[in-house]
């Protein structure tokens, strides 16, 4: 589907791209309840500075920030690109959930993320937060997308190197408008040359440079009502991998979709994604003269469907939150197993329903206190495994119920040591 749609995104971003000095933003929305241990570890300004083009690459450079392996988007498996937040321990599936204006990124079946399918153009800022209404995880990633300006924002840019290769990459938006449409329009093209993965002393002749060509865009249209300010997002990428060897290749593509109504103390959402991917594991002789495919996972396709209602409000010296989410994710995974000479397929869906209430509240100045109280009620059905030995049929239909909370407390003390407690 992406290979139809980002034709259409691009002529209009090649179009209007030149550069042009910025003004400040104009800042729309549901303000959330502050918990005091928000922290906006990127802004404008340090993206604009980062050298890097990868978004993994520069949230790196923070120690909070981990991902499963330490190879870039760049090269890595899409696969192995999970992360995590406060060294509570990285998987393939990750730990940490990652939002753009408040609608989930992460793959709907694995969890990972395609790190480099974003252009840094597009975002305003990047901020690490507590668990989100979406997950009970140990953090949450937000980025925030540039927001239209009193005046159009027109900004391309091309790389080239030996290692990188090849990228172009860009962001256009019009005037902001209170009374008319606005649109943005962002984009990223990339053929990563890429680089060996094999020490040079063990290289055999099947070995080649791990490499990667990722075409992405990213579209929004919004207007004021009557009852707010809606907003539809259209996104996709197409990505194509060689890991290694000539068989090790992997390939995916995805489509996003999102409609959002927002004014000051509230935002509603319906989003949607969809996701295919294949990928094939080699294996390679002793002396790596030769290979053959061990395992060839033909296609893995996903999708999720979500709604989600946030409201904020202010009483006195407190700041209310309220979140409710629902969400389906489902995914299987079909693959030929060369060793067993086995077609395998295993898959399954989660339904998920969450109630937050948050609480912040200054009490002293400096000082901030916060308490957040979550229901979630799980749901997993459909769940099957065939063409393994160990386990082969269907699973049965698992219902859970979790009630929790937290109380965070913290002490600013100067703009670099923050002091934090939290139960």
């Amino acid at each position: 589907m992406i290979r139809r749609l980002t034709p259409l995104f691009l002529p209009l971003a090649f179009a209007l791209a030149q550069e042009e000095e910025l003004e400040p933003i104009e800042v729309r929305g549901i303000v959330a309840p502050t918990t005091g241990t928000e922290t906006t570890v990127f802004d404008r300004e340090a993206i604009e500075a980062f050298p890097d083009l990868h978004l993994d690459d520069l949230l790196s450079s923070h120690p909070s920030f981990s991902t499963y392996r330490r190879s870039g988007s760049g090269i890595a498996h899409p696969t192995i690109q999970g992360v995590s937040l406060r060294g509570t321990g990285t998987s393939a599936a990750s730990r940490s959930i990652v939002l753009l204006d408040g609608i989930p990124l992460n793959d709907p079946f694995g969890g990972w993320v395609r790190w480099n399918r974003f252009s840094p153009a597009e975002l305003e800022a990047v901020r690490f937060k507590p668990p989100s209404a979406f997950a009970s995880s140990s953090g949450t990633i937000t980025l925030k997308s540039r927001r239209p300006t009193d005046k159009p924002i027109h900004d391309l840019r091309l790389v080239g190197g030996d290692v990188h290769g090849f990228s172009v990459h860009g962001f256009t938006a019009t005037t902001a408008s209170q009374e008319d449409w606005e649109a943005k329009v962002g984009f990223r093209m990339e053929d990563y040359a890429g680089h060996p993965v094999i020490r040079a002393s063990q290289r055999g002749l099947v070995d080649e440079d791990a490499w990667s060509r990722m075409h992405s865009a990213r579209t929004s249209i919004s207007r004021n009502i009557s009852v707010g300010r809606i907003t539809l997002i259209l996104a996709g990428f197409d990505e194509h991998r060689g890991n290694g060897t000539p068989l090790a290749r992997n390939e995916g593509d995805g489509f996003d979709w999102s409609v959002r109504l927002e004014t000051e103390n509230f935002r509603t959402s319906i989003f949607g994604q969809e996701r295919d991917f294949a990928s094939v594991f080699p294996k390679v002789d002793e002396n790596r003269t030769s290979e053959s495919i061990a395992l060839d996972q033909f296609t893995v396709p996903a999708s999720s469907l979500g709604f989600i209602h946030e409201h904020s409000f202010d009483a006195d010296e407190h700041e209310f939150g309220f979140a409710l989410v629902a969400l389906r994710r489902e995914g299987h995974t079909n693959e030929d197993h060369y060793f067993s000479g086995t077609r395998r397929n295993a898959g399954g869906r989660q339904t998920q329903v969450g109630l937050s209430l948050t609480d912040a509240w200054s009490p002293a100045e400096s000082w901030s206190l916060s308490a957040d109280l979550k229901g979630e009620w799980f749901r997993n059905d459909e769940g099957i495994r065939k063409g393994w030995k160990t386990s082969n049929g269907s699973f049965p239909v698992r219902e859970d119920l979790e009630v929790g909370g937290s109380l965070h407390l913290s002490k600013v003390f100067s703009e670099t040591i923050v002091a934090r407690a939290s139960a």
